[in-house]
């Protein structure tokens, strides 16, 4: 008899059988192909996305018209510098109004008070035969002043001037009567 020990026998295992081309299962899933959508789910789709799209550009619109607000209302405009141009006043029509003496008054004594109203600042000049004198109107216009009477009749010559050459005359007759 053989010696075992010289001459072994191959043992043999019990493994399963497997083709040699047969893929080997692994824990990673195989992706699994789905069938084509149904034409009803693909028409929901189509209009998912065109609801989406419309909504997009109404966002656009929004915020354009934010924009063009911000702009147009809200941002602080850019001041250009103003040069001031002087601006020269309308010269008022010059007035001259005699308060006193009225024409034809009738003095007893040698002098008359001489009053009444005219622009601001303006000069008044009052003339007689025999007497001239000048003086300038207040700042309300106002002007008062006395002057030296002839016996007889006196010619009295007020005349109002202004720094832009306005002149303005009033005459009257004074009746100086020294008895």
């Amino acid at each position: 008899m053989e010696d075992p020990a010289q001459n072994p026998i191959p043992l043999q295992t019990a493994q399963p059988s497997m083709p040699v081309n047969t893929p080997v299962s692994s824990p990673v899933e195989q992706p699994v192909e789905k069938p084509l959508a149904e034409p009803q789910e693909q028409e929901k789709s189509t209009q998912n996305i065109s609801k989406i799209i419309i909504l997009i550009g109404v966002v656009i619109v929004l915020v354009a018209l934010a924009v063009i607000a911000y702009m147009t209302f809200l941002k602080p405009k850019e001041t250009l510098p103003v040069s001031t141009i002087p601006v020269q006043p309308t010269p008022q029509e010059l007035t001259l109004v005699l308060v006193s003496p009225v024409d034809e008054a009738l003095a007893v004594e040698d002098e008359i008070l001489v009053s009444g109203t005219t622009l601001p600042n303006a000069t008044v000049a009052i003339y007689t035969e025999s007497d001239e004198t000048s003086l300038e109107a207040d700042a309300t216009g106002a002007f008062e002043t006395t002057v030296q009477l002839s016996p007889g009749i006196n010619s009295l010559n007020v005349t109002s001037f202004t720094n832009d050459g306005q002149e303005k005359t009033v005459s009257l007759n004074v009746i100086y009567d020294n008895e």
